[in-house]
């Protein structure tokens, strides 16, 4: 009798562990045919990619995609009764946002020699590791209204001289200085990094619209956002890292 007991518990224990992991079969199939159904009413043309179960948030999850795109794909959430609780479509493939990423990794890829560079220039005490890219709808503070419109197309083919278009109003390069001695942190080593990466930019024919500088891991912080690319050259540069930079507790 007990070891039946004891049975019964230990399957109970792995059934609750299982549904909590790989959620229940009869969730899941709700999940799939509420999918399905919502495919066909409103996306006939896009098809089930791949379908999970989100253990952290207790959700079925699915992507649909029309097989071969770039751009149009989208996720789906479910509850435990197929009830549609999120749709990405309408973001992601309706205002063109996949587009918009897309667009931002083709960019950061043609910025990789620069990257690799200063990347390994950081190995220096006053190197850089930085990367280039569109970043995000808030990093630049690119609206919606933006990727909603062309040149962002679903699927579009670009050419490099319509990302360096891109690049020229949308692009912002992150430069990420390494932590140094305070007593090594300086306007000028700051001012020059600014200008050597700049023109490393100029000298690779890579456009970019502003640059934003951090410097962290200090009590409070070093950085200087969105740095217009028309203000960087040689002879304001010193001056504008002095009046745009927090170094006042480390040097006067």
């Amino acid at each position: 009798m007990k070891k039946k007991i004891i049975f019964i518990i230990l399957f109970v224990i792995i059934a609750i562990t299982l549904n909590n992991i790989y959620g229940n079969p009869i969730s899941a199939n709700l999940a799939q045919k509420a999918v399905e159904k919502h495919l066909e009413e409103n996306h006939p043309e896009y098809e089930i990619k791949r379908q999970w179960y989100d253990w952290v948030n207790g959700n079925y999850c699915a992507e649909a995609w029309i097989p071969g795109s770039e751009d149009c794909i989208f996720d789906m959430t479910l509850n435990h009764f197929g009830y549609m609780r999120h749709s990405g479509y309408e973001y992601t493939v309706a205002n063109n946002f996949n587009t918009f990423l897309r667009a931002g990794r083709m960019y950061s890829e043609m910025c990789e020699p620069v990257i690799d560079k200063f990347t390994h220039e950081s190995e220096k005490s006053e190197g850089v590791a930085h990367h280039g890219s569109f970043g995000g709808a808030d990093i630049l503070d690119v609206l919606e209204e933006v990727y909603m419109q062309p040149p962002f197309e679903n699927d579009k083919v670009y050419t490099k001289e319509e990302i360096d278009a891109l690049a020229a109003v949308y692009g912002n390069v992150f430069i990420y200085l390494r932590q140094l001695p305070t007593s090594d942190i300086t306007a000028e080593k700051l001012a020059d990094t600014i200008l050597r990466v700049k023109n490393e930019f100029d000298s690779n024919d890579i456009k970019f619209n502003k640059m934003t500088v951090d410097l962290s891991g200090y009590e409070s912080g070093i950085y200087w956002m969105y740095i217009p690319y028309e203000i960087i050259n040689e002879s304001n540069i010193l001056q504008l890292t002095k009046e745009n930079c927090t170094f006042d507790q480390y040097y006067d």
